[in-house]
Protein backbone atom coordinates (compact mmCIF):
# COMPACT_ATOMS: atom_id res chain seq x y z
CA UNK A 1 0.00 0.00 0.00
CA UNK A 2 1.11 3.63 -0.49
CA UNK A 3 2.36 5.23 2.45
CA UNK A 4 0.71 8.78 3.30
CA UNK A 5 1.67 12.01 1.77
CA UNK A 6 2.36 14.73 4.46
CA UNK A 7 -0.63 16.65 4.04
CA UNK A 8 -2.69 13.04 3.53
CA UNK A 9 -6.25 13.52 5.58
CA UNK A 10 -6.56 17.66 4.75
CA UNK A 11 -9.18 18.46 2.21
CA UNK A 12 -9.12 21.34 0.04
CA UNK A 13 -11.64 23.22 -2.04
CA UNK A 14 -10.00 25.16 -4.81
CA UNK A 15 -11.95 27.00 -6.62
CA UNK A 16 -9.01 28.98 -8.65
CA UNK A 17 -7.86 30.43 -12.39
CA UNK A 18 -5.09 29.49 -14.13
CA UNK A 19 -3.32 31.76 -11.83
CA UNK A 20 -3.70 29.33 -8.75
CA UNK A 21 -3.94 25.65 -9.83
CA UNK A 22 -0.58 24.57 -9.42
CA UNK A 23 -0.49 25.79 -6.51
CA UNK A 24 -3.32 22.86 -5.83
CA UNK A 25 -1.66 20.43 -8.09
CA UNK A 26 0.87 20.34 -5.76
CA UNK A 27 -0.94 20.32 -2.48
CA UNK A 28 -2.40 16.92 -4.02
CA UNK A 29 1.12 15.63 -4.76
CA UNK A 30 1.56 15.95 -1.03
CA UNK A 31 -0.98 14.06 -0.44
CA UNK A 32 -4.23 15.97 0.17
CA UNK A 33 -7.58 15.65 -1.27
CA UNK A 34 -8.36 18.47 -3.36
CA UNK A 35 -11.53 19.20 -4.93
CA UNK A 36 -12.23 21.14 -7.63
CA UNK A 37 -14.52 23.09 -8.50
CA UNK A 38 -15.59 23.95 -11.90
CA UNK A 39 -18.54 25.25 -13.57
CA UNK A 40 -20.93 22.87 -15.93
CA UNK A 41 -19.19 24.29 -18.68
CA UNK A 42 -15.58 23.39 -17.52
CA UNK A 43 -12.50 25.32 -16.08
CA UNK A 44 -11.41 27.61 -19.70
CA UNK A 45 -8.13 25.98 -19.00
CA UNK A 46 -9.21 22.67 -20.49
CA UNK A 47 -9.47 24.59 -23.48
CA UNK A 48 -5.92 25.79 -23.62
CA UNK A 49 -3.31 24.28 -25.96
CA UNK A 50 -1.08 22.57 -26.19
CA UNK A 51 -3.83 19.26 -27.55
CA UNK A 52 -2.98 15.83 -27.01
CA UNK A 53 -2.39 14.82 -30.77
CA UNK A 54 -3.17 18.75 -31.90
CA UNK A 55 -6.87 17.68 -31.40
CA UNK A 56 -8.63 20.09 -29.34
CA UNK A 57 -10.84 18.65 -26.86
CA UNK A 58 -11.42 19.86 -23.29
CA UNK A 59 -10.60 16.42 -22.03
CA UNK A 60 -7.03 16.49 -23.76
CA UNK A 61 -5.66 19.55 -22.74
CA UNK A 62 -1.61 19.34 -21.73
CA UNK A 63 -2.13 22.67 -20.11
CA UNK A 64 -4.92 21.56 -17.85
CA UNK A 65 -2.60 18.27 -16.97
CA UNK A 66 -0.29 20.29 -15.42
CA UNK A 67 -1.70 22.46 -13.29
CA UNK A 68 -4.84 19.65 -12.37
CA UNK A 69 -3.59 16.06 -12.21
CA UNK A 70 -4.52 14.48 -9.11
CA UNK A 71 -7.32 16.50 -8.27
CA UNK A 72 -11.38 15.65 -8.19
CA UNK A 73 -13.44 17.59 -10.29
CA UNK A 74 -17.42 18.78 -9.16
CA UNK A 75 -19.59 20.97 -11.78
CA UNK A 76 -21.22 23.57 -9.70
CA UNK A 77 -22.91 26.62 -11.12
CA UNK A 78 -22.22 29.41 -8.49
CA UNK A 79 -23.99 32.15 -10.15
CA UNK A 80 -27.28 30.09 -9.01
CA UNK A 81 -27.87 30.50 -5.27
CA UNK A 82 -28.04 26.34 -5.09
CA UNK A 83 -24.82 26.15 -6.64
CA UNK A 84 -23.57 28.51 -4.05
CA UNK A 85 -25.07 27.32 -1.01
CA UNK A 86 -23.62 23.65 -2.28
CA UNK A 87 -20.54 25.38 -2.92
CA UNK A 88 -20.46 26.88 0.54
CA UNK A 89 -21.76 23.84 2.63
CA UNK A 90 -18.45 22.10 0.69
CA UNK A 91 -15.68 24.48 1.62
CA UNK A 92 -17.22 24.48 5.34
CA UNK A 93 -15.69 20.36 5.14
CA UNK A 94 -12.59 21.95 3.95
CA UNK A 95 -9.04 22.33 5.93
CA UNK A 96 -8.18 24.58 2.65
CA UNK A 97 -10.26 26.85 0.68
CA UNK A 98 -8.01 27.31 -2.50
CA UNK A 99 -9.12 30.32 -4.70
CA UNK A 100 -7.47 32.58 -7.34
CA UNK A 101 -10.82 34.80 -8.11
CA UNK A 102 -10.36 38.95 -8.57
CA UNK A 103 -10.88 40.81 -5.25
CA UNK A 104 -14.43 41.17 -5.14
CA UNK A 105 -15.99 38.35 -6.34
CA UNK A 106 -16.37 36.15 -3.79
CA UNK A 107 -17.89 38.43 -1.61
CA UNK A 108 -20.73 39.11 -4.22
CA UNK A 109 -21.36 35.02 -4.03
CA UNK A 110 -20.99 34.76 -0.45
CA UNK A 111 -17.65 32.86 -0.11
CA UNK A 112 -15.25 35.50 1.54
CA UNK A 113 -13.30 35.26 4.16
CA UNK A 114 -15.14 36.44 6.69
CA UNK A 115 -18.36 34.67 5.91
CA UNK A 116 -16.73 31.11 5.57
CA UNK A 117 -15.21 31.70 9.22
CA UNK A 118 -17.93 32.02 10.66
CA UNK A 119 -18.88 28.52 9.89
CA UNK A 120 -15.03 27.29 9.74
CA UNK A 121 -13.07 29.00 12.56
CA UNK A 122 -10.00 26.76 11.34
CA UNK A 123 -10.26 27.16 8.07
CA UNK A 124 -7.26 28.28 5.84
CA UNK A 125 -7.91 30.48 2.82
CA UNK A 126 -5.20 30.72 -0.04
CA UNK A 127 -5.84 33.62 -2.24
CA UNK A 128 -3.67 33.76 -5.02
CA UNK A 129 -4.57 37.22 -7.17
CA UNK A 130 -2.20 39.37 -9.23
CA UNK A 131 -1.56 41.81 -6.65
CA UNK A 132 -3.27 41.15 -3.16
CA UNK A 133 -6.37 41.58 -1.76
CA UNK A 134 -5.58 45.20 -0.84
CA UNK A 135 -3.50 48.04 -2.56
CA UNK A 136 -4.55 50.63 -5.48
CA UNK A 137 -3.50 47.89 -8.23
CA UNK A 138 -5.45 45.42 -6.15
CA UNK A 139 -8.77 45.62 -8.79
CA UNK A 140 -6.65 45.37 -11.48
CA UNK A 141 -7.03 42.36 -14.39
CA UNK A 142 -3.72 40.64 -15.00
CA UNK A 143 -1.92 37.94 -16.86
CA UNK A 144 1.13 35.81 -16.35
CA UNK A 145 2.87 38.95 -18.89
CA UNK A 146 1.59 41.67 -16.90
CA UNK A 147 2.78 39.88 -14.01
CA UNK A 148 6.65 39.43 -15.01
CA UNK A 149 6.66 42.97 -16.43
CA UNK A 150 5.25 44.40 -12.90
CA UNK A 151 7.31 41.82 -11.02
CA UNK A 152 10.50 42.91 -12.95
CA UNK A 153 12.01 39.92 -14.08
CA UNK A 154 11.34 40.78 -17.63
CA UNK A 155 13.48 43.49 -17.44
CA UNK A 156 16.30 41.26 -17.18
CA UNK A 157 16.22 38.91 -19.95
CA UNK A 158 17.35 39.04 -23.34
CA UNK A 159 19.99 41.13 -25.23
CA UNK A 160 21.41 43.82 -23.54
CA UNK A 161 20.90 45.87 -27.19
CA UNK A 162 17.14 44.90 -27.62
CA UNK A 163 13.75 45.00 -25.59
CA UNK A 164 13.14 43.08 -23.30
CA UNK A 165 11.97 39.16 -23.40
CA UNK A 166 9.48 37.14 -21.61
CA UNK A 167 9.74 33.51 -21.37
CA UNK A 168 7.09 31.04 -23.04
CA UNK A 169 5.47 28.74 -19.78
CA UNK A 170 3.37 30.88 -17.42
CA UNK A 171 6.92 31.53 -15.06
CA UNK A 172 4.84 34.13 -12.51
CA UNK A 173 1.75 31.30 -11.89
CA UNK A 174 4.25 28.55 -11.59
CA UNK A 175 6.57 31.19 -9.30
CA UNK A 176 3.86 32.56 -7.39
CA UNK A 177 1.93 28.78 -6.64
CA UNK A 178 5.00 27.37 -4.90
CA UNK A 179 5.16 30.45 -2.95
CA UNK A 180 1.23 30.03 -2.02
CA UNK A 181 2.04 26.17 -1.58
CA UNK A 182 5.05 26.92 1.72
CA UNK A 183 2.44 29.84 2.37
CA UNK A 184 -0.80 27.28 2.75
CA UNK A 185 1.31 24.83 4.76
CA UNK A 186 2.77 27.49 7.31
CA UNK A 187 -0.84 28.24 8.30
CA UNK A 188 -1.70 25.22 8.64
CA UNK A 189 1.45 24.22 10.92
CA UNK A 190 0.15 27.21 13.02
CA UNK A 191 -3.21 25.91 12.69
CA UNK A 192 -1.65 22.60 14.11
CA UNK A 193 -0.46 24.18 17.43
CA UNK A 194 -3.18 27.04 18.00
CA UNK A 195 -6.15 25.89 16.23
CA UNK A 196 -6.77 28.80 14.24
CA UNK A 197 -7.39 28.94 10.69
CA UNK A 198 -5.66 32.54 8.77
CA UNK A 199 -6.04 33.90 5.38
CA UNK A 200 -3.04 33.68 3.31
CA UNK A 201 -3.12 36.67 0.99
CA UNK A 202 -0.35 35.71 -1.93
CA UNK A 203 0.19 38.61 -4.77
CA UNK A 204 1.71 37.64 -7.29
CA UNK A 205 3.58 40.29 -8.53
CA UNK A 206 5.23 40.54 -5.00
CA UNK A 207 6.24 36.48 -5.69
CA UNK A 208 7.61 37.46 -8.70
CA UNK A 209 9.44 40.13 -7.03
CA UNK A 210 10.81 38.48 -4.22
CA UNK A 211 12.97 35.77 -6.36
CA UNK A 212 14.69 39.06 -7.57
CA UNK A 213 16.21 39.39 -3.98
CA UNK A 214 18.74 36.74 -5.23
CA UNK A 215 21.41 35.24 -6.38
CA UNK A 216 22.75 38.38 -6.48
CA UNK A 217 20.78 40.81 -4.53
CA UNK A 218 19.41 42.06 -7.78
CA UNK A 219 16.40 44.70 -5.91
CA UNK A 220 19.27 45.69 -3.22
CA UNK A 221 21.60 46.38 -6.34
CA UNK A 222 19.28 49.61 -6.95
CA UNK A 223 19.38 50.11 -3.21
CA UNK A 224 22.56 50.64 -2.79
CA UNK A 225 23.84 51.77 -6.01
CA UNK A 226 21.14 53.32 -8.01
CA UNK A 227 21.66 51.53 -11.29
CA UNK A 228 19.80 48.95 -12.66
CA UNK A 229 21.12 45.37 -13.44
CA UNK A 230 21.06 45.02 -17.26
CA UNK A 231 20.54 42.14 -19.37
CA UNK A 232 23.15 40.54 -20.25
CA UNK A 233 22.11 38.19 -23.37
CA UNK A 234 24.53 35.42 -23.51
CA UNK A 235 27.39 36.53 -21.38
CA UNK A 236 27.44 37.24 -17.43
CA UNK A 237 28.52 40.88 -16.19
CA UNK A 238 31.51 40.97 -14.45
CA UNK A 239 31.76 44.34 -14.15
CA UNK A 240 34.64 45.03 -17.45
CA UNK A 241 34.81 41.58 -18.24
CA UNK A 242 31.29 40.04 -19.82
CA UNK A 243 32.46 36.45 -20.26
CA UNK A 244 30.83 34.19 -22.87
CA UNK A 245 28.24 31.69 -21.07
CA UNK A 246 26.25 30.16 -23.87
CA UNK A 247 28.26 29.29 -26.78
CA UNK A 248 26.67 27.33 -29.67
CA UNK A 249 28.15 23.51 -30.18
CA UNK A 250 27.13 20.85 -32.95
CA UNK A 251 23.59 20.19 -31.86
CA UNK A 252 22.95 22.88 -29.86
CA UNK A 253 24.25 25.05 -26.93
CA UNK A 254 26.42 24.41 -23.85
CA UNK A 255 26.60 26.93 -20.61
CA UNK A 256 30.04 27.14 -18.96
CA UNK A 257 31.09 28.79 -15.56
CA UNK A 258 34.49 30.04 -16.88
CA UNK A 259 36.60 29.29 -19.52
CA UNK A 260 40.10 31.00 -18.10
CA UNK A 261 41.25 30.19 -14.43
CA UNK A 262 41.67 26.28 -13.35
CA UNK A 263 39.36 25.33 -16.36
CA UNK A 264 42.03 26.46 -18.69
CA UNK A 265 44.98 24.10 -18.85
CA UNK A 266 42.19 20.61 -19.39
CA UNK A 267 40.15 22.77 -22.14
CA UNK A 268 43.32 23.45 -23.75
CA UNK A 269 44.54 20.00 -24.08
CA UNK A 270 41.32 19.12 -25.62
CA UNK A 271 41.35 21.85 -28.58
CA UNK A 272 45.05 21.20 -28.82
CA UNK A 273 44.12 17.18 -29.60
CA UNK A 274 41.47 18.32 -32.11
CA UNK A 275 44.39 19.97 -33.90
CA UNK A 276 41.89 24.11 -32.79
CA UNK A 277 43.86 25.41 -30.19
CA UNK A 278 45.62 27.67 -32.88
CA UNK A 279 47.72 30.81 -31.14
CA UNK A 280 46.52 29.65 -27.72
CA UNK A 281 49.46 27.29 -27.65
CA UNK A 282 51.20 30.44 -25.94
CA UNK A 283 52.44 29.73 -22.92
CA UNK A 284 51.13 33.14 -21.28
CA UNK A 285 47.42 32.02 -21.38
CA UNK A 286 48.01 29.64 -18.98
CA UNK A 287 48.43 32.61 -16.54
CA UNK A 288 45.84 34.98 -18.62
CA UNK A 289 43.14 36.54 -15.82
CA UNK A 290 40.57 38.48 -16.95
CA UNK A 291 39.10 39.44 -14.27
CA UNK A 292 42.27 41.46 -13.22
CA UNK A 293 45.97 40.31 -12.99
CA UNK A 294 47.32 39.57 -9.64
CA UNK A 295 51.37 39.43 -9.41
CA UNK A 296 52.44 36.94 -12.36
CA UNK A 297 49.71 36.69 -14.24
CA UNK A 298 48.76 38.07 -17.29
CA UNK A 299 45.99 40.68 -17.99
CA UNK A 300 44.86 39.97 -21.94
CA UNK A 301 42.55 42.52 -23.81
CA UNK A 302 39.16 42.40 -24.58
CA UNK A 303 39.64 41.84 -28.09
CA UNK A 304 41.93 38.90 -26.97
CA UNK A 305 39.32 37.08 -24.79
CA UNK A 306 36.83 37.07 -27.32
CA UNK A 307 39.38 35.36 -29.64
CA UNK A 308 39.73 33.02 -27.28
CA UNK A 309 35.93 32.40 -26.67
CA UNK A 310 35.83 32.19 -31.09
CA UNK A 311 38.35 29.55 -30.78
CA UNK A 312 36.56 27.85 -28.10
CA UNK A 313 33.23 28.06 -29.94
CA UNK A 314 35.21 26.97 -32.94
CA UNK A 315 36.16 23.55 -30.97
CA UNK A 316 32.53 22.94 -29.76
CA UNK A 317 31.38 23.17 -32.80
CA UNK A 318 32.95 19.67 -33.81
CA UNK A 319 31.56 17.91 -30.66
CA UNK A 320 27.57 17.51 -29.65
CA UNK A 321 26.47 18.22 -26.23
CA UNK A 322 26.61 14.93 -25.12
CA UNK A 323 30.71 14.40 -26.45
CA UNK A 324 31.37 18.04 -24.09
CA UNK A 325 29.60 16.89 -21.51
CA UNK A 326 31.16 13.73 -21.06
CA UNK A 327 34.46 15.24 -21.46
CA UNK A 328 33.88 18.51 -19.21
CA UNK A 329 32.86 15.13 -15.99
CA UNK A 330 36.06 13.43 -17.21
CA UNK A 331 38.70 16.48 -17.32
CA UNK A 332 36.81 19.29 -14.42
CA UNK A 333 35.30 21.51 -17.09
CA UNK A 334 32.27 24.02 -16.30
CA UNK A 335 30.64 23.63 -19.57
CA UNK A 336 27.13 21.89 -19.03
CA UNK A 337 24.43 21.03 -21.81
CA UNK A 338 21.65 23.41 -22.80
CA UNK A 339 19.01 20.62 -22.54
CA UNK A 340 15.87 20.48 -24.74
CA UNK A 341 12.88 19.01 -23.51
CA UNK A 342 13.67 16.16 -25.40
CA UNK A 343 16.64 16.52 -23.51
CA UNK A 344 15.21 16.28 -20.36
CA UNK A 345 12.66 13.88 -20.69
CA UNK A 346 15.74 10.92 -21.77
CA UNK A 347 18.43 12.49 -18.92
CA UNK A 348 19.82 9.57 -17.08
CA UNK A 349 20.27 11.47 -13.86
CA UNK A 350 15.84 12.01 -14.26
CA UNK A 351 15.45 8.60 -15.01
CA UNK A 352 17.68 7.19 -11.97
CA UNK A 353 15.56 8.95 -9.47
CA UNK A 354 12.27 8.06 -10.68
CA UNK A 355 11.12 11.54 -11.67
CA UNK A 356 9.18 10.97 -14.11
CA UNK A 357 5.91 8.75 -13.91
CA UNK A 358 3.57 7.11 -17.01
CA UNK A 359 0.20 7.53 -16.47
CA UNK A 360 -2.80 6.48 -18.56
CA UNK A 361 -5.81 8.81 -19.37
CA UNK A 362 -9.45 7.61 -20.78
CA UNK A 363 -8.80 10.25 -23.37
CA UNK A 364 -5.82 9.17 -24.10
CA UNK A 365 -4.80 5.90 -26.67
CA UNK A 366 -1.25 5.51 -24.88
CA UNK A 367 0.14 6.28 -21.59
CA UNK A 368 1.20 9.62 -20.72
CA UNK A 369 5.07 10.11 -19.59
CA UNK A 370 4.54 13.55 -17.14
CA UNK A 371 6.64 14.72 -14.32
CA UNK A 372 6.95 13.45 -10.69
CA UNK A 373 7.93 15.09 -7.35
CA UNK A 374 9.69 18.02 -7.22
CA UNK A 375 11.36 16.63 -3.77
CA UNK A 376 11.47 12.81 -1.82
CA UNK A 377 10.31 12.52 1.77
CA UNK A 378 12.21 9.25 2.87
CA UNK A 379 8.69 8.52 4.95
CA UNK A 380 5.96 10.20 3.65
CA UNK A 381 6.21 10.56 -0.20
CA UNK A 382 4.65 12.02 -2.88
CA UNK A 383 1.34 11.18 -4.24
CA UNK A 384 1.51 10.33 -7.84
CA UNK A 385 -2.35 10.27 -7.97
CA UNK A 386 -2.15 10.36 -11.46
CA UNK A 387 -3.87 12.41 -14.22
CA UNK A 388 -6.57 15.44 -14.16
CA UNK A 389 -10.00 14.21 -13.71
CA UNK A 390 -12.62 14.36 -16.27
CA UNK A 391 -15.10 17.51 -16.59
CA UNK A 392 -17.55 16.19 -13.31
CA UNK A 393 -16.04 13.38 -12.64
CA UNK A 394 -16.52 12.89 -9.06
CA UNK A 395 -20.05 14.79 -8.92
CA UNK A 396 -22.05 11.45 -7.69
CA UNK A 397 -18.55 10.99 -4.83
CA UNK A 398 -18.85 14.79 -3.51
CA UNK A 399 -22.63 15.55 -3.91
CA UNK A 400 -23.26 11.82 -1.90
CA UNK A 401 -20.23 11.54 0.12
CA UNK A 402 -19.53 14.71 0.87
CA UNK A 403 -22.92 16.30 1.32
CA UNK A 404 -25.30 13.95 1.37
CA UNK A 405 -27.11 13.99 -1.45
CA UNK A 406 -29.03 11.24 -2.97
CA UNK A 407 -29.36 10.03 -6.12
CA UNK A 408 -33.04 11.75 -7.04
CA UNK A 409 -31.43 15.31 -5.57
CA UNK A 410 -28.35 14.98 -7.82
CA UNK A 411 -30.86 14.23 -10.65
CA UNK A 412 -32.79 17.74 -9.63
CA UNK A 413 -29.21 19.85 -9.65
CA UNK A 414 -28.43 18.57 -13.02
CA UNK A 415 -31.69 19.06 -14.52
CA UNK A 416 -31.19 22.58 -13.63
CA UNK A 417 -27.84 22.94 -14.74
CA UNK A 418 -26.76 23.68 -11.14
CA UNK A 419 -24.23 20.45 -10.77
Amino acid sequence: MTRPGPLTGYRVVEFAGEGGQFTGRILAGLGAEVIKIEAPGGDPVRGFGPFYKDEPHPERSLAFWVFNAGKKSITLDVQQAQGRELARRLIKTADVFLTSQPPGLLESLGLDYGTLKRENPSLVMTSVTGFGETGPYSGYKWSDLVLMALGGVMFLLGEPTRPPVRMGPPQAYLTSNLQATTGTCFALFHRTRTGEGQRVDLSIQEAVKFCLNGPGSITSWWTMHKTNVARTGDRMNFGHYKPLTLAPCKDGYTANAAIFGTAFPPLLGLMKADGVAEELVDPKWLDASPFGALPGQWEPTEAQVHRVEEVFVNWQMRHTKAEIFEMAVKHGLWVYPVNTPSDIAKNEQLQARGYFVEVEHPAFDRPVKTIGAPFIFSESPWQAKGRPPLLGEHNGEILDGVLGLGKAEQAVLRAAGVA
